[in-house]
């Protein structure tokens, strides 16, 4: 894989995935036991290259109080995305559902007529694109709305983001340190990758996964954490199967930020409890061509209106993940 995933913001919170620039559908075996992070990564690097499709299921849970006037106002969110890409020579689709359930508790002190709240939403997008320009038409659709369309350029991405920091690794650039005994993941023989991720490379990772607007919160200050990154690779293909991060340390600074300062005013507070981002790549090279159906397209403004005597049952159907 040559260049990675767009990720952009849906209703100031969605994440996106889209493959781009693949070179191959070749399955790459090499059996042999790496002699250091050094090499495992310098594969990884190697070998995602011949990477055409995927699919990867990536979650993030976040929970933590804010107390304001000594009441606690407790926040709970739970997000599931689902992503599938297809890559055709230089041209790149993907399509992603994200449901997002999110529970916020003690309401009730501050206004006791809001009470306890609870959301569970679902997004879908689709992305198409050009790795040569690096621009994306993404079709997005948000909670009781119809298809939109917007352009957006190449951003970076979860995937994109692990082969930059393997990279870093290869290179002697980032601290890192495997075992040779193999765990399983997605009943497959894989290495643990230990790396402490920094600078561009952690921000790389964070703001193709995350939803909590790590990408916009980009700082000085952000950038000069050392978090650790989990990476497990399949024994045979070297690819990447898993990504493990625990964002707390980053999430405690970044919602410090966000709040604008407002930590420091007496009475208010916030801790973080639990910020932890995963993504587990379910396939590679198995995806079929897929496309947007014209239902879609229409109903973003991007196709000419169909005769109702002409629609067919794909018309009539919700998109297809």
């Amino acid at each position: 894989m040559k260049k990675g995933i767009i990720s952009l913001g849906l209703v100031a919170a969605m994440g996106v995935t889209v493959l781009a620039g693949c070179s191959s559908q070749e399955k790459v075996i090499n059996i042999s036991v790496p002699k250091s992070a050094q090499e495992l990564a310098e594969s990884v690097v190697n070998n995602m290259e011949n990477v055409s499709s995927f699919t990867a299921v990536t979650t993030e849970v976040l929970k933590g109080d804010m107390k304001i006037m000594g009441e606690t106002i407790g926040t709970d969110m739970d997000l599931k995305m689902d992503t599938k890409a297809y890559s055709e020579g230089k041209d790149d689709i993907s399509y992603t559902k994200m449901e997002v359930k999110s529970t916020i508790t003690g309401l009730e002190a501050i206004a006791p007529e809001a009470g306890d709240s609870s959301t569970n939403a679902i997004y879908e997008m689709y992305s198409k694109g050009n790795e040569d320009d690096g621009k994306y038409t993404v079709y997005a659709k948000e909670p009781d709305s119809k298809w939109t369309k917007s352009e957006v350029n190449i951003a970076p991405d979860v995937l994109n983001g692990q082969i930059s920091l393997c990279n870093e690794v290869a290179k002697g650039r980032a601290e890192a340190t495997f075992t040779e005994d193999t765990e399983k993941v997605n009943r497959k023989d894989v290495y643990k990758m230990e790396i402490i991720a920094s600078g561009d490379y952690l921000m790389n990772l964070l703001g193709g996964i995350s939803v909590t607007g790590i990408a916009d919160a980009d700082t000085p200050e952000l950038k000069a954490l050392k978090i650790p990154v989990t990476l497990y690779i399949e024994k045979d293909t070297k690819y990447v199967a898993k990504m493990e991060i625990d964002a707390k340390e980053i999430g405690e600074q970044m919602f410090n930020q966000m709040s604008g300062g407002a930590s420091s005013v007496e009475g208010f507070s916030i801790e973080l409890k639990d910020f932890k981002l995963e993504t587990v790549f379910d396939s590679y090279n198995l995806v079929p061509k897929f496309e947007i159906s014209e239902r879609i397209l229409r109903e973003a403004g991007d196709a000419p209106e169909k005769n109702p005597a002409n629609t067919t049952a794909e018309d009539t159907t919700e998109s297809a993940g």
